[in-house]
């Protein structure tokens, strides 16, 4: 059954929405950006993108599985129009003594592969993660926050790591480095789960909702 927001669910449900869409934006932004820990090399976004699974196993536990749905379609509107727009402005003229066009374009000059795969891993492992804590819900008659909160984000995330790098770097990265790059980027997410995510959740729902177990 979803839950009818009132005034005040109303504002933290907007105040939610506005963190995963900020969170969304802020890794598309970050994604562009290769780092090494050691010999391992990964992008700035894996430490960030995780925590959109973590708001997003939240919304759906405290407003219901529409509410989250609408959520993640403005996530998805939010990165085409970011998409859109970056790219148009580095078309733009600029004056001659601008001498920041190259930098500018190398970083917001996001390839249709990387665009198409970020686009396709968000919203099957959004909706993979929401879809799957509302059926353990079920299944579970409403207990075991923890077993929703992290089958739901694990399953997810799995999904959107694997759909991403096998889009956005196919033919452009070998084999093993995607490789590389996907268990890195997974652990890292599975370890912000575990240390952040379901604390977190417990302790937001059960502040929001101190009915559920």
């Amino acid at each position: 059954m979803e839950k009818e927001l009132t005034d005040k669910n109303l504002n933290r449900y907007m105040f939610m929405s506005l963190m995963f869409i900020t969170l969304l934006i802020t890794s598309n932004l970050l994604v562009v950006k290769i780092i090494s820990i050691g010999s391992l090399v990964t992008t700035p976004a894996t430490f960030v993108y995780p925590f959109t699974f973590i708001l997003g196993n939240i919304i759906t536990e405290l407003y219901g599985l529409k509410n989250a749905r609408k959520v993640i379609l403005a996530g998805f509107i939010a990165e085409l129009l970011l998409t859109f727009f970056t790219y148009i402005s580095i078309f733009m003229p600029y004056p001659s003594y601008w001498d920041g066009q190259e930098a500018f374009k190398m970083v917001f000059m996001i390839t249709p592969q990387i665009v198409i795969g970020s686009l396709i891993a968000y919203s099957v492992g959004e909706l993979l993660n929401s879809g799957i804590a509302v059926k353990v819900k079920k299944l579970t008659k409403g207990e075991h926050l923890w077993m929703r909160i992290i089958s739901g984000t694990v399953i997810g995330q799995i999904f959107d790591t694997l759909i991403f790098y096998s889009i956005a770097f196919f033919a452009r990265a070998s084999f093993s480095i995607v490789v590389q790059m996907i268990i890195l980027d997974l652990a890292v997410k599975v370890l912000v789960q575990l240390i952040f995510g379901t604390p977190l959740s417990y302790l937001i729902v059960k502040k929001l909702n101190p009915s559920q177990k």
